[in-house]
């Protein structure tokens, strides 16, 4: 587990959340008068679509979006035209026919919904750009805790429509789109945070063109793995800070359907495995220890002064994430740092910055020639095997600090 983290991580988090408020905010309006209507029963003089062109200036497509969930039967418009009234809204809805009775079969139901909707109005912003730390108090707070079902359940997900976000993508005010592609781009991550191993670059328009002339779009993405879950957690659908480019692996063979825990795993946002756990190696014959052959067992040390529980949490991750059996099918990148300590007599660095005296450089320019990879952690997502790859050079001493 490597930690996610980038110089201008605050300004491409008010960047998500601008694009998410302007989609997000209208949406929520439509739905707080829509609940304010039917549940305490006030007289609403326009009608539903006018109150979404108000609300945002929704299209027609979204009014109807909007609105079949508590038209399931019955009429749905007037003439075709989507010029309902609120009130017969609220007919609909009260009537025997429709086929969501069930979950609307008394007006308490809808003035829960309203409040719930206010206030999450009320702390939108803080709801998409709050820290994992900050979710996880949320959740056990209960503060938004309402009744779950199917008004509930869809109301949520349209106004917090991540299928949009991963679609056709949200606007900012300047009217460039904003999508799982472009925050990806932002964030500059390149290895999946979780297994340090797979590449999970992003590529928007690639070279090929079709018969018509046009480069294909979308070409590789990174998945966005739902830390707290999306199903359980709805509110945090969009919340910046719960989204984790990974790879597919990880995320949807590895991780899949595991509820993670803020207090149980590891959280890329908050952190990594860092300085006091480190990878250690042995090698298992005499020919890996001279790095003529792939025979090591890896495993993970920790500082004595490292913090209990987030060696609990390194260990679920580990476990989860399978990382001791995955890496040991990469062992050649082992025997690589085992044969240059062979041949330099753990002086491999010195030797490289001899035959090179007028470049006149760095330790981490030096590290990055002969190793292949980033010294600095905040640099392990650029490249794989970045962390294990620095742990077997400090155990081996071929680097000291």
């Amino acid at each position: 587990m490597i930690k996610i983290e980038h110089p201008d991580l605050d300004k491409i988090a008010e960047k998500h959340m601008e694009a998410c408020l302007l989609y997000v905010r209208p949406r929520l309006n439509f739905y707080i008068d829509l609940f304010k209507s039917l549940g305490y029963k006030v007289k609403v003089d326009r009608s539903v679509k006018s109150l979404c062109k108000y609300y945002g200036l929704l299209s027609d497509t979204t009014f109807l979006s909007l609105i079949d969930p508590f038209l399931r039967s019955g009429k749905k418009c007037k003439n075709k035209k989507y010029n309902i009234g609120i009130n017969e809204v609220r007919s609909v809805l009260t009537s025997k026919q429709n086929s969501i009775m069930d979950d609307v079969n008394n007006l308490d139901k809808f003035k829960r919904l309203h409040d719930f909707f206010v206030e999450v109005q009320t702390n939108l912003h803080s709801i998409i750009k709050s820290t994992p730390h900050e979710i996880n108090e949320i959740i056990k707070s209960e503060k938004y805790k309402l009744q779950k079902g199917k008004l509930y359940k869809e109301a949520i997900e349209k106004s917090f429509s991540y299928s949009t976000l991963t679609g056709g993508g949200f606007k900012l005010m300047d009217g460039t789109k904003w999508d799982n592609y472009a925050l990806t781009l932002a964030l500059d991550i390149s290895v999946c945070p979780y297994c340090n191993r797979n590449w999970i670059n992003t590529v928007e328009n690639g070279v090929y063109k079709n018969k018509k002339g046009q480069p294909r779009r979308k070409v590789t993405n990174p998945q966005l793995d739902h830390f707290f879950s999306k199903s359980d957690f709805p509110l945090f659908r969009l919340s910046i800070y719960n989204l984790i480019p990974s790879c597919e692996t990880c995320n949807a063979r590895l991780k899949k359907d595991i509820e993670f825990d803020y207090e149980k795993q590891l959280h890329p946002y908050s952190n990594g495995y860092g300085a006091n756990v480190r990878f250690s190696t042995e090698a298992k014959d005499l020919e890996s220890f001279w790095g003529l052959s792939n025979n090591y067992s890896i495993q993970l040390d920790y500082y004595e002064e490292s913090d209990v529980e987030l060696l609990k949490k390194v260990e679920s991750n580990h476990e989860i994430f399978e990382i001791d059996t995955i890496y040991k099918e990469h062992s050649d990148i082992i025997s690589e740092v085992y044969l240059k300590r062979s041949i330099s007599n753990e002086k491999y660095m010195e030797m490289m910055q001899k035959q090179f005296p007028d470049a006149k450089l760095t330790k981490k320019e030096l590290y990055r020639l002969a190793f292949g990879n980033y010294y600095d952690e905040a640099d392990f997502k650029r490249r794989p095997f970045a962390k294990l790859t620095k742990d077997i050079a400090k155990q081996l001493r071929l680097i000291k600090e």
